[in-house]
């Protein structure tokens, strides 16, 4: 073989080597991240591996930092964050037109890598909280090219406007610039999950631009392709929707408030759909070139009541979640930001029509360590994020670390339960107690009270057999009780606590005496750093035997209102004399939860539950566990025992208290009312209306929502409670014929009569 045949030998069989490895390589190479559905459930794919985002966001300006960012990834990984979500800059990135820096991109990418964590990007481009301040410079100081909001008088606002396609044009080239960079630095590593496009877009302070092409676009027609969609979609539209559209008769055609009537909707369902059709555009382009992910956030309405422009108007709120998937079908979901009381109210309401729920920002506080519980558990989410994590206020042994290593650990055993009924989540919320049917099994879960605002208890259970449950969380207490109760007892059987090891289940120890009160419930101590994290109960039923006729009932705060307050009780304790304490009960949600004070000591109640004679509490002293039961025999006495042997008697001491004028006008409401809910989207709807001085509900379908506030205004009676995910309000009149009549949430009427 000469020189020349030698050398061309060699050569094509490196070419074949590299093509081959190549080849080889790209059979092994995994997908970039995506989303799939199982079980009915939307599930997001990293390396073909369903994935969990156990994140914190970071505050604004601190990706900005490279050297701040060096202190924050080891904080995250202490914290246990699996995903840091973090703002790429469009200032930043093109800081002079068509010139691009991506030193910041490339050192979130190689800092998080370097930690083992992932990234979902934030891309602060034309709009951040509804303002255009991270805009570039020759972006914002060029008003000629590029056209700003105006408002009615006509000055313009420090809001970029929608409308302007010179806005779009820029702004699309700034976006493909950086997705084909975040390709480059991160298609094979997948180190970045996600792309969140804008932040918090909309108009605040007003309901819509009042620049001329906003004027014009208003008073144009309703596109044809909303019309299609609502049209295609009618029988499943949101609410929010449907209503506005309903008012006009389910106009075809016209102008946007000729279409949806009452000027707020209509003004808001069009910035909406045109905030919408221009992020779709970003997508489109992005995913053009690296299709991964890309969502929206929303600055959310605090109170049904609030208006828009109270909120950014136009944003993808959850009322507008068909408006962004008729304009918007390349963004893939709409996210809300969370930082309001109602946590579960607020997160349930985008999970609507299967759109899955991610929590890009929240709040940092304690009770940070327990939303993660209900999220993955009840609500299959994608993942939730603490807003501000790397702030100087989040220690590093903030019990939120505790959570996410637990989670992590779990990961595949949440995942592969999610959308096949095996598994709950659970939240102390309004309720001191909750219970939901697993199986063959009635559990409920007794939340302990930790006497602080910001923690509360939550947890997970997944069912691994027939009689098997696996528990996690903190701050409750669990009973097991059969389906068919009449015919059967429930017992433990076996309790575990139990770590994990290597991706495997480890037992700690097994628990039973005090740990499990007598082997009657599981125990999950609020305080942070306690063991029992993780438990494993086994439980076992056995032949009931009971008398003929007995029915097992369960009763709510309704049955026995008059428990409220402090009583003064003393306990015959036989040759030991007798003991004096205090006991007080408190109204939370539809149940009691309360504490027993002596002398010496404060005890709050472990479980509290009602009979049909009245009250039987379970609490611990010294490693003993102890119940007490208890009667009403009138208004201001009660009488009973502790652990059935020392008998007791009670006078009240103290009990709720009502404004004398409302007590006044109260009087004619009180009682309980059958009433007729009008004109929801399944018709006319009955229930029960129960109006209590030191109590209230609103009954229908087996649903129970209890009232959190009573008013009186104007000869009007309003009652507020959580309705359809809301914090609503009930107004109520009383007219000559001993009927009531009123508005329930703004949108439903409602007659009843005693």
């Amino acid at each position: 073989m000469n020189h020349i045949t030698y050398r061309i030998f060699f050569t094509i069989i490196f070419i074949v080597a590299v093509f081959s490895t190549t080849e080889a390589q790209r059979k092994q190479e995994k997908p970039i991240p995506y989303l799939h559905k199982q079980n009915g459930v939307v599930q997001l794919m990293v390396d073909d591996k369903p994935f969990l985002i156990l994140g914190g966001e970071l505050h604004n300006s601190s990706a900005s930092s490279p050297e701040h960012m060096k202190i924050v990834w080891a904080k995250m990984k202490s914290l246990n964050i699996n995903t840091v979500i973090a703002p790429v800059y469009w200032e930043l990135t093109e800081p002079e037109e068509g010139k691009y820096d991506f030193t910041l991109t490339d050192g979130l990418i190689m800092g998080a890598r370097e930690n083992n964590i992932k990234l979902v990007i934030l891309w602060f481009g034309a709009w951040k909280n509804g303002y255009s301040t991270y805009a570039p410079g020759w972006v914002k100081t060029d008003l000629e090219r590029f056209s700003r909001v105006k408002d009615e008088t006509g000055n313009s606002r420090e809001i970029l406007s929608v409308f302007d396609q010179e806005t779009l044009d820029a702004e699309g080239k700034a976006f493909k610039e950086f997705m084909k960079h975040l390709k480059k630095v991160d298609g094979d590593n997948h180190t970045v999950l996600m792309v969140q496009i804008e932040n918090e877009v909309g108009i605040l302070k007003d309901s819509r631009d009042r620049s001329e092409l906003a004027d014009n676009g208003f008073d144009n027609e309703v596109p044809e392709s909303l019309l299609s969609y609502l049209n295609l979609n009618k029988e499943n539209l949101l609410p929010e929707i449907s209503n506005a559209w309903a008012e006009t008769e389910y106009n075809q055609a016209g102008s946007w408030q000729e279409v949806f009537g009452p000027l707020y909707a209509a003004e808001e369902i069009f910035m909406a759909w045109h905030y919408a059709s221009y992020i779709n555009q970003l997508a489109g382009i992005g995913k053009d070139i690296y299709a991964l992910p890309m969502f929206v956030n929303a600055w959310g309405k605090q109170s049904i009541q609030q208006k828009p422009g109270g909120y950014p108007s136009g944003g993808p709120i959850s009322a507008m979640l068909d408006i962004y998937r008729a304009a918007g079908p390349m963004i893939d979901f709409l996210a809300p930001d969370i930082y309001g009381s109602d946590f579960k109210g607020d997160a349930t309401k985008y999970t609507r029509s299967g759109n899955p729920l991610f929590i890009p920002e929240t709040r940092r506080d304690e009770a940070a360590a327990d939303r993660p519980y209900w999220v993955f558990g009840e609500m299959n989410g994608l993942g939730l994020a603490p807003f501000g994590i790397d702030n100087k206020e989040v220690a590093e042994d903030h019990p939120l670390s505790l959570t996410y290593a637990l989670i992590n650990d779990l990961t595949p055993h949440i995942t592969q339960a999610m959308g096949t009924g095996r598994m709950h989540g659970f939240l102390e919320a309004e309720n001191v107690s909750e219970k939901f049917e697993m199986g063959n099994y009635i559990i409920r879960i007794q939340y302990q009270g930790s006497g602080l605002e910001d923690q509360k208890g939550a947890g997970l259970v997944i069912q691994q057999g027939e009689n098997d449950f696996l528990f996690a969380g903190r701050g409750y207490n669990v009973k097991f009780r059969h389906k068919d109760e009449a015919q059967f007892n429930t017992a433990l059987l076996m309790v575990e606590e139990l770590k994990v090891v290597d991706g495997v289940f480890s037992k700690v120890m097994t628990l039973n005496g005090d740990e499990t009160f007598g082997g009657t419930m599981l125990k999950f101590p609020a305080k942070n750093g306690s063991r029992y994290g993780l438990q494993k109960a086994t439980v076992y039923s056995f032949p009931a035997s009971r008398k003929e006729g007995y029915e097992q009932q369960s009763y709510s705060v309704l049955d026995h209102p008059g428990f409220e307050g402090v009583w003064e009780v003393e306990v015959d304790m036989g040759p030991q004399g007798e003991s004096k304490g205090d006991v007080e009960f408190i109204i939370e949600g539809d149940q009691y939860k309360g504490k027993m004070s002596t002398s010496e000591m404060e005890i709050p109640f472990e479980e509290v539950v009602l009979t049909k004679e009245g009250i039987q509490v379970a609490y611990s002293v010294q490693g003993f566990n102890i119940v007490m039961k208890l009667k009403l025999i009138s208004a201001e006495k009660v009488e009973g025992s502790i652990a059935d042997i020392y008998p007791l008697t009670g006078s009240r001491k103290s009990g709720p208290t009502i404004d004398p004028h409302i007590a006044e006008a109260l009087r004619p409401f009180l009682g309980n009312w059958k009433i007729i809910v009008k004109n929801t989207p399944e018709g006319d709807v009955s229930g029960i209306l129960n109006i209590h001085e030191n109590i209230s509900a609103l009954s229908i379908k087996e649903e129970q929502f209890i009232v959190t506030k009573l008013e009186f205004r104007q000869n009007s009676l309003f009652l507020h409670l959580p309705f359809q995910g809301y914090e609503s309000t009930l107004q109520l009149e009383q007219d000559e014929n001993q009927t009531i009549k009123g508005i329930l949430g703004e949108l439903y009427e409602i007659t009843g009569t005693r």
